[in-house]
């Protein structure tokens, strides 16, 4: 027998709704894929889970089990990043471009969602709003109401605690200084990192290095309160993933103070 081929045409309409079916089944396999993925580095964290609890119990030395919790850290964060993308799902964007006859060029930040839709909330106003400088200029100084001037500088007011705030607007976008208000553990600058401080009587004390001498270690806290700590009193220092900025923030201002903080600081600019 000979094998033939025929070529079927098909109208407009017809080839659509094919083409579509073709898209949603790759989807599919591509979904698929993603789940047996997303599977096997979870078998890999439990694997790695089970031999750091047999190294606890005994069987092991010091360096084996520092070696096997380095590697279940390293499997927990694969599967957690996998399982993340997974559940958002596969996302398109259609980019329009104008036959302007040059190159055509776009940016484009993705941002995880935050998990409160109260601060969905805020991002959006304040996204879409331009805020009123002058009044965000209040809120920032109002020291009670905003807490920015406890820890942050602008010029010549406030404290260093944290990052300095001087022409703020020229180093970051407007989604990026929104976030750091609402989630300010989300990014946090290595030389702003949040120190937890072990003193040899038991106490436990956490902030940000302030200042440092040879004999003394400063430490400032949320509230904008240092403490000076004599080096020979420390039996462990450790840096901690939270932010000494507090979180929730934005519950001590109004929707439109929060707008127009944030168009406040992005009028920050360097001269």
């Amino acid at each position: 027998m000979v094998a033939m081929a025929t070529k079927i045409r098909l109208d407009d309409e017809t080839a659509a709704v094919l083409a579509r079916f073709n898209e949603g089944l790759e989807r599919t396999k591509e979904q698929d894929r993603r789940v047996k993925t997303v599977a096997k580095a979870e078998r890999f964290k439990d694997e790695a889970a089970k031999k750091v609890k047999s190294l606890e119990s005994g069987d092991g030395s010091g360096e084996n089990r520092s070696e096997a919790q380095e590697q279940y850290r390293i499997a927990a964060e694969q599967w957690q990043t996998m399982k993340t993308r997974l559940d958002a799902g596969v996302h398109r964007i259609a980019v329009a471009v104008n036959a302007s006859g040059k190159p055509a060029q776009f940016h484009l930040r993705l941002r995880e969602r935050s998990s409160s839709a109260e601060r969905e909330r805020l991002i959006g106003l304040a996204l879409a709003g331009r805020g009123n400088v002058r009044r965000g200029r209040e809120v920032f100084q109002n020291v009670e109401k905003s807490l920015c001037l406890k820890c942050h500088r602008i010029g010549e007011k406030g404290e260093r605690i944290g990052p300095d705030l001087t022409g703020v607007g020229s180093r970051f976008s407007k989604i990026h200084l929104i976030e750091s208000i609402l989630e300010p553990s989300r990014t946090i600058a290595p030389s702003y990192e949040t120190r937890v401080i072990v003193l040899k009587s038991g106490r436990v004390l956490t902030g940000v290095k302030a200042a440092e001498t040879a004999l003394t270690l400063t430490l400032a806290d949320s509230e904008g309160k240092k403490r000076v700590v004599q080096k020979s009193e420390i039996e462990e220092t450790r840096n901690q993933s939270k932010s000494t900025m507090p979180d929730g923030v934005e519950k001590r201002l109004t929707a439109r103070e929060f707008v127009d903080l944030i168009g406040f600081l992005l009028s920050e600019k360097k001269n």
